[in-house]
């Protein structure tokens, strides 16, 4: 696995490009960036600003961003952060584009929803539904009512 910023080859998604632009336009900076080529060739990244990290993966070629406070060690998906901005609950398959043109559109929010007043009530319903979601998925695939 190469950690070294340095070492890291040119990745020549745009996926991973429009993530770095956006966040580098918003005053986040590099935390850790790991390539292995030998496992699938994942791959993520993290930046981070004064409240918020944003961390994007791809794990066997499927993308993903996740989302916490500085304060926090709890990452959370977007796609529950998604939730709670915009009211829309959501659990099947999000592109990643569609991903990254949330981030940029709601960046601004989802500082504010970490930011050191209000980060742990966010923490708390991202948790929710994290919840919600496992249970929903969890129902879906087994045929229970949710009942038991």
């Amino acid at each position: 696995m190469i950690t070294n910023y340095e070492e890291i080859p040119l990745i020549p998604d745009h996926e991973v490009a429009q993530f770095i632009q956006i966040l580098k336009n918003s005053k986040f900076n590099f935390v850790e960036q790991q390539y292995s080529p030998e496992s699938f060739g994942n791959y993520q990244i993290e930046l981070c600003s004064s409240t918020t990290c944003c961390r994007l993966t791809r794990d066997r070629g499927i993308w993903s961003i996740e989302i916490k406070g500085t304060l926090s060690n709890r990452w959370h998906y977007l796609y529950n952060l998604r939730t709670l901005i915009t009211g829309e609950q959501y659990i099947s398959d999000w592109p990643i584009d569609d991903q990254i043109q949330f981030l940029a559109d709601h960046l601004s929010d989802i500082e504010k929803a970490f930011s050191p007043i209000v980060f742990i009530m966010t923490d708390v319903l991202l948790r929710r539904e994290q919840i919600r979601v496992a249970k929903k998925f969890y129902n879906r695939n087994t045929g229970s009512t949710g009942a038991d």
